[in-house]
């Protein structure tokens, strides 16, 4: 079944929709979320994911179901290292969010502009920078995994992140003029 039959059956509010989204798509989002917390966790997190669509559409109705639900995954999936943290409880929590939040320009209020500007950006990126950068602050990987992944040493992947990083700086406030 297609994304767009299942989105129009999601919109009419057919469970079926619900269990063709999972049937296609749950392995994937276990996945992801697995990349932040536990298996169990992961688990727990699809079902959120499941409901918040069921809960979204309507009156949203995405493009893209499986972005939609990989960006709802992993918003649950921080959500949930986030109350951990909050219980006191020992969670590893990658600090992505920080590393990023000083480049971003206040101006860029719209999630759907800033996500345009991004995707611009990375578009003028060499491909292996682009595997880099998504895969740390889209997918939260450590720098330890990319290693793994890349063969690449930490400095070089801290260094090409960093480099990035101040080039999406330079490139978001050479379109707002900051």
């Amino acid at each position: 079944m297609d994304e767009k039959q299942i989105i129009a059956m999601l919109w009419n509010r057919e469970e079926d929709g619900i269990k063709a989204l999972q049937d296609q798509y749950a392995a994937k989002l276990k996945m992801l979320a697995g990349y932040f917390v536990s298996a169990q966790d992961a688990e727990e997190c699809m079902n959120d994911v499941l409901l918040a669509v069921w809960d979204s559409i309507p009156p949203n109705r995405p493009d893209n179901l499986f972005a939609y639900s990989a960006r709802i995954c992993r918003n649950k999936a921080l959500n949930m290292i986030r109350s951990m943290e909050r219980q006191k409880r020992k969670a590893e929590v990658v600090e992505l969010s920080n590393e990023l939040q000083n480049i971003i320009p206040d101006k860029v209020e719209q999630e759907s502009l800033l996500t345009e500007l991004i995707n611009e950006f990375l578009e003028q990126e060499r491909a292996q920078n682009r595997y880099l950068f998504v895969h740390r602050y889209w997918f939260g990987e450590s720098i330890e995994e990319l290693c793994g992944q890349t063969g690449y040493g930490a400095s070089r992947i801290k260094s090409s992140l960093f480099r990035m990083r101040k080039r999406l700086k330079n490139y978001l406030e050479g379109r707002y003029r900051i």
